[in-house]
């Protein structure tokens, strides 16, 4: 997709997050802009990686699933009165969250495994498709007869 064209799913994207939100009863805060900022982090990470070998796409998704994790965890460990404003409150909520609740490094292991997954298998589409597109414009070598 062209960078012209980001504002389509961005716009999509928080429409739907505002509409979800709101539909399932919570109240849209600072916690908003914590997700844009870890979107905004992987974004740039995939701007960084145009055009490079698949081995740097693929380390550069499982990167931006790391910062994401990082900077949107921070954010919560930040707003999240839940959390000690200390060094061990930070890492309780890297690691083990709230308790009560799944850990949150599970969050991690999914979304790590979502990204090495899904990029290779987007990857090897891409490639294919690519193939497929230079096979139809190769000039033929058949010559007709006049």
């Amino acid at each position: 997709m062209a960078p012209r064209w980001i504002w389509l799913p961005a716009v999509a994207w928080t429409l739907s997050y505002f509409a979800i939100n709101r539909t399932q009863g919570y109240e849209v805060g600072l916690h908003f802009f914590v997700v844009i900022a870890g979107l905004a982090v992987t974004f740039g990470i995939g701007a960084m990686l145009r055009k490079k070998p698949w081995p740097h796409l693929i380390g550069g998704s499982l990167g931006a699933a790391l910062a994401f994790y990082a900077v949107t965890n921070t954010g919560s460990w930040f707003l999240s009165e839940q959390y000690a404003k200390t060094w061990a409150g930070w890492v309780q909520c890297q690691t083990i969250g709230i308790p009560g609740y799944p850990p949150s490094w599970m969050f991690l292991k999914g979304q790590i495994t979502a990204s090495a997954l899904f990029t290779t298998i987007f990857l090897a589409g891409q490639r294919r498709f690519v193939r497929s597109e230079q096979k139809l414009l190769e000039p033929t070598t058949a010559h007709r007869a006049c």
